[in-house]
C-alpha cells in the first residue's frame, strides 16, 4: 500500500486513512511504530493533515509506553512540517507531558519546548535531521546484523545446535 501511494501520489490519502484506522485494532507493534513513522512523513503532504492528529493521539493515550513515544515523535515531525497545527499539536504534546513513562514525558516535554521557540532551522535540526539519523543508524544495525547471521550461516555456525 505505501510503495503504490510512493508511485501514485494521489493515492497517500486514502493510504493515510485506511492505515490510521488500521492501527486502531492492530496488535502488531512493530507494524504500528512503522505505520505511526508513515503517517509523520506522509500527513503534512495530505489535503488536511488535521484529520490525522486525532488517530495519532489515540495511541498516545491508549498504547504501551514504546508505542506512546513513537506517538510523541509523530506529533512532533508533524508540528514542524505543518506550522498552522503547532499550537494544536503543542496542546496535545503538553498533555502528554504527564505520562508515567519517563521516555514519553521527556520527549512530549522537549518537543514542546522546542516549538514554543518558533525557530525553524532548530526544528528542523532537532526533530527531522535527529530522525533521519536515528532512521540510518537502525538501517545500519540490520544491515550488520543480516551481515552477521549470514556469515554466521555459511561457516555452519547457524547456533540451532542439537547439544
Amino acid at each position: 500500500m505505501m510503495h503504490l501511494a510512493a508511485v501514485q501520489p494521489m493515492l497517500i490519502d486514502p493510504t493515510l486513512n485506511h492505515l490510521v484506522e488500521f492501527i486502531d485494532d492492530c496488535e502488531l507493534t512493530r507494524l504500528m511504530k512503522k505505520v505511526l513513522s508513515y503517517v509523520a512523513d506522509e500527513a503534512p503532504h495530505t489535503s488536511d493533515p488535521r484529520r490525522y492528529l486525532r488517530y495519532i493521539y489515540n495511541h498516545v493515550t491508549l498504547e504501551e509506553a514504546e508505542l506512546r513515544a513513537v506517538a510523541v515523535t509523530t506529533l512532533a515531525k508533524i508540528a514542524c512540517r505543518v506550522p498552522p497545527l503547532r499550537k494544536s499539536i503543542r496542546v496535545l504534546l503538553r498533555r502528554c507531558s504527564n505520562d508515567s513513562d519517563d521516555e514519553v514525558r521527556d520527549r512530549a516535554l522537549f518537543y514542546s519546548a522546542l516549538l514554543a521557540r518558533r525557530d525553524k532551522h532548530l526544528l528542523t535540526e532537532m526533530i527531522e535531521n535527529v530522525t533521519e539519523e536515528v532512521k540510518k543508524e537502525r538501517a545500519q544495525v540490520a544491515l550488520s546484523s543480516l551481515s552477521h547471521l549470514s556469515t554466521s550461516a555459511a561457516s555452519g555456525g547457524g547456533g540451532g545446535g542439537d547439544g
